[in-house]
């Protein structure tokens, strides 16, 4: 929750005055946040703290740097980050396939400290390297 507070601190000028930002100083941890916090963090700061999405940072070997965002939200956490991994798989498969001169690497460092999401990478064959 303290990094989320520090997020919100440094991306905004509101202070002391905003009554969302005093409610989320009360709570100990993101899962306490109600549909309205969600909704406010996404509408002000663009981002949300529900499971079910990956970022990915990517380069290839001809100079490209690039991120992938993946995210999926219909069905429970563990089955949005599945579906994020899956979708991944597909497309590195399909630069692969685009590209199959040109070999692309993934950073997945930050994505397999998390046990849930290195479970799918496995599972679903995703590698650094494509």
């Amino acid at each position: 929750m303290s990094q989320l507070l520090d997020y919100i601190g440094a991306h905004s000028d509101r202070g002391d005055q905003c009554q969302m930002l005093q409610e989320l100083t009360e709570f100990e941890d993101v899962s306490q946040l109600l549909r309205r916090h969600h909704e406010w963090l996404r509408d002000q700061f663009g981002f949300t703290v529900f499971p079910g999405g990956i970022r990915v940072p990517m380069t290839g070997f001809n100079g490209f740097r690039g991120e992938i965002r993946i995210s999926f939200s219909a069905l429970t956490a563990e089955q949005d980050v599945a579906m994020c991994v899956m979708l991944l798989r597909y497309l590195q498969d399909a630069f692969k396939e685009a590209a199959s001169d040109d070999w692309y690497e993934y950073d997945l460092d930050t994505l397999r400290k998390i046990p849930m999401v290195n479970f799918y990478l496995t599972m679903y064959d995703v590698h650094n390297i494509a």
